[in-house]
């Protein structure tokens, strides 16, 4: 099928397969696993060889390349993890709810609980950085900009933008 016309000339062509691909099985996240772990917070870094996933007993990084777990991150941060952004290849960005439900919000209805933005070294697993209560209601996105930046949503509409630069919040 032609997908673009310039001047009545077409310029490519679109191929449609009712095929569906096979997705990779990735067998040594699968097996670093401990059972029943929930997968909790996702990041893909910046190259695409790695994936930070949260899990109910840490952080794994995992890499594409070699089907294998080469680093967990045992964190010092009780909570449950909602959110994982790579800031950049070295960095981490990681959200942690923590398990107590406080006020409900006035501005969402929804209950506020405790929250966390720690930032870590993904080659060392040491915590680089901490905010607690970052935002007033909970955090729903992370992104990075540039590596240096960092910016964070929240339910209440409220959006801020993190220097991370020097290895600190």
């Amino acid at each position: 099928l032609p997908f673009s016309k310039i001047s009545g000339e077409e310029v490519g062509y679109v191929a449609i397969s009712s095929e569906k691909p096979e997705p990779k099985i990735l067998r040594g996240l699968m097996e670093a696993l401990p059972p029943l772990a929930n997968v909790m917070g996702i990041g893909v870094s910046p190259d695409g060889r790695k994936i930070a996933f949260g899990s109910n007993s840490g952080i794994y990084i995992y890499d594409i390349d070699q089907d294998k777990v080469i680093q967990y991150i045992y964190p010092e941060i009780t909570g449950t993890i909602s959110l994982i952004e790579y800031v950049d290849e070295e960095k981490l960005a990681v959200v942690y709810l923590s398990g107590d439900l406080g006020e409900v919000s006035p501005i969402t209805g929804y209950y506020l609980s405790e929250q966390h933005l720690v930032i870590y070294d993904s080659a060392s697993g040491n915590q680089i950085g901490v905010i607690s209560n970052p935002h007033s209601e909970s955090i729903t996105e992370i992104k990075s900009i540039d590596g240096f930046r960092l910016v964070t949503a929240s339910l209440d509409g409220v959006i801020k933008v993190w220097d991370l630069s020097g290895n600190q919040l």
